[in-house]
C-alpha cells in the first residue's frame, strides 16, 4: 500500500476535520466554496487516488490544479437523486501556514427532486473524518451540516 510511508506524520495528527464555508450567490445560482484541509490528509488521499506518494506542496501549480480538482469532482457535489448531478466550477488554492484551502463553486442540477449536497472528502483514507459545511447568507434553518461515513449527504435547501 503505497500511503504507508505517511502513517507516522499522520499518527502526529489526531483529529480529522475539514472546513467548508459555503454563500449562496444569487447572480450566478453557484454556491461559492472554500474548503479547509490539513495538508496531510490531502497527501494520503491524493497519493491513494495516484496509486503512489504525493506531497502536494511538492507539486507544481498545473498539478496541483489536476490532482486536487479530479477529486474534488469525485468526493464534494450537488445532486437530485442519484442520476442529476450538479457541477463542480474550479476557482484556485491557496496555502497558509498550516493549511490548504481550496475554492471552487458548486452549481446544482435541475430538476424537482430534493437537492442534495455530499461531501465525502477523505472518507477513504480517513475511519473518523468529520466534515463541516457552514453557510453564510442563509436563515437559521441550516447554518451548518456536518458530514461523516454514516452520513456522507444532506439536502439542501436553496436560499
Amino acid at each position: 500500500m503505497p500511503a504507508l510511508f505517511l502513517l507516522p506524520w499522520l499518527l502526529l495528527h489526531p483529529f480529522h476535520v475539514t472546513l467548508t464555508e459555503a454563500e449562496w450567490n444569487r447572480q450566478s445560482q453557484r454556491f461559492e466554496c472554500a474548503l479547509r484541509v490539513d495538508p496531510r490528509d490531502l497527501d494520503l488521499a491524493l497519493s491513494r487516488q495516484a496509486g503512489q506518494p504525493v506531497f502536494s506542496e511538492r507539486l507544481g501549480k498545473a498539478a496541483l490544479r489536476r490532482a486536487a480538482e479530479r477529486y474534488l469532482r469525485e468526493h464534494v457535489r450537488l445532486q437530485r437523486g442519484e442520476e442529476k448531478l450538479g457541477r463542480l466550477h474550479w476557482v484556485g488554492t491557496e496555502a497558509d501556514r498550516k493549511y490548504r484551502w481550496f475554492y471552487f463553486e458548486l452549481e446544482p442540477p435541475g430538476g424537482a427532486e430534493p437537492l442534495q449536497l455530499v461531501h465525502r472528502v477523505f472518507f477513504q483514507v480517513q475511519a473518523g473524518q468529520r466534515n463541516t459545511v457552514v453557510f453564510r447568507g442563509t436563515s437559521d434553518e441550516q447554518p451548518s451540516l456536518v458530514f461523516s461515513r454514516s452520513s456522507p449527504l444532506h439536502r439542501l435547501s436553496l436560499p
